[in-house]
């Protein structure tokens, strides 16, 4: 049977003011469970609950009225009551939270940072790592974040696994970084990022340029592949030379071939990687990036660039795979006085390698 609501209410007002807390708050709990949204009555209940040192209790009642609030979207009513709680119980975690959160609703910036900071430090305080680093992304994708902030948003999302908001802020961060003039420190970071995400190969590709940029060869080595680079003739060129370093020739070869193909007016800068493996005594080495240079000229039909390339080459010494191929270029492009004097000295070549049998074919061809 329903009770009398006025009824009771009366009594429980009556046994207030008689100052008889127990049997007043047995009244309000009485009206509280027949009408659970008594949003008044719940609220003088938990006003005696604290007056009677049920702290506890009175705070329970106030979330209550307070998320309610909160969920309707009515955040100054909400708002008050959750600072209620918070007044009884200044460590209550889930009042500062939603006052975070009504505050950053409002785009009260600064009162929603204090209140997130708040929470932080309880959290250490008591050990609770995770939740700190909850509260560290909070702060990080609250607007008008500083680059502090993001930075550790995006350490405290790596702890907490989540890698993808961990990248959105070490970028977001890194951009700010650079238009504060701070590019070392940019760098750092987005150097970070490739590390969380290998995938990302135009990122990778940004981050050797810059390493490059910066004198770092070591560091745009550990990033660069034929996949990353894309169609970058500079990250090209520096791919193929650590390439070659790492005495990885083929690759080298398949990496200038790329680099002259997309930048064909550059050959020269094959042909100074050339001069380096031939001044450090290895010819057969640098001869294969000056095929690439030669092969590249056939394609595209500039046979006296082909030529001039392989006799630059020879003007260092004999050297039969390079003379073998002037004497095809030559031959395809019908330059007979070339083909001649090719022949002659492959002959020459091959008798000082002791070539008998080649020398001979050559020699007949020739005559």
């Amino acid at each position: 049977m329903p009770i009398d609501r006025e009824a009771v209410l009366r009594q429980a007002e009556k046994l207030h003011r008689e100052g008889r807390l127990d049997l007043a708050i047995a009244e309000y709990a009485r009206l509280v469970e027949e009408q659970p949204h008594d949003w008044n009555s719940m609220n003088a209940l938990g006003d005696l609950y604290l007056r009677s040192g049920h702290v506890d209790r009175g705070v329970v009642q106030f979330i209550q009225i307070a998320d309610h609030f909160f969920g309707e979207g009515f955040f100054p009513k909400a708002a008050a009551v959750y600072k209620k709680a918070l007044k009884a119980k200044p460590d209550h975690e889930h009042a500062i939270l939603k006052l975070a959160d009504i505050a950053a609703a409002q785009e009260l910036l600064a009162d929603a940072r204090a209140y997130l900071r708040r929470l932080l430090e309880l959290r250490r305080e008591r050990g609770d790592d995770r939740g700190a680093a909850e509260c560290l992304i909070r702060l990080a994708t609250l607007p008008e974040a500083d680059i502090e902030a993001r930075l550790a948003g995006g350490r405290a999302a790596i702890q907490l696994d989540d890698t993808r908001r961990a990248i959105d802020l070490f970028r977001s961060a890194a951009h700010d970084l650079d238009e504060a003039g701070r590019s070392a420190e940019a760098l750092e970071v987005l150097a970070h990022v490739a590390a969380l995400d290998d995938s990302d190969a135009g990122l990778r590709r940004e981050l050797a340029s810059r390493y490059l940029a910066t004198g770092d060869v070591e560091a745009a080595g550990r990033l660069l592949t034929l996949e990353t680079v894309g169609s970058d003739p500079d990250l090209l060129l520096a791919l193929a030379s650590m390439e070659l370093a790492r005495r990885n020739d083929e690759a080298a070869q398949a990496t200038l071939t790329r680099f002259v193909g997309l930048s064909p007016d550059r050959f020269a800068d094959v042909l100074h990687l050339a001069g380096e493996l031939n001044r450090a005594g290895d010819p057969d080495r640098a001869f294969g990036c000056t095929a690439v240079v030669v092969d590249d000229a056939v394609l595209r039909g500039d046979w006296d660039r082909a030529i001039d390339v392989l006799q630059s080459f020879l003007v260092h010494g004999q050297h039969v795979p390079a003379l073998v191929k002037l004497v095809h270029v030559a031959e395809d492009a019908a330059v007979e006085e070339v083909l001649h004097e090719a022949q002659e000295r492959l002959v020459d070549a091959y008798l000082q390698e002791g070539q008998a049998v080649e020398a001979q074919s050559v020699a007949e061809a020739l005559l």
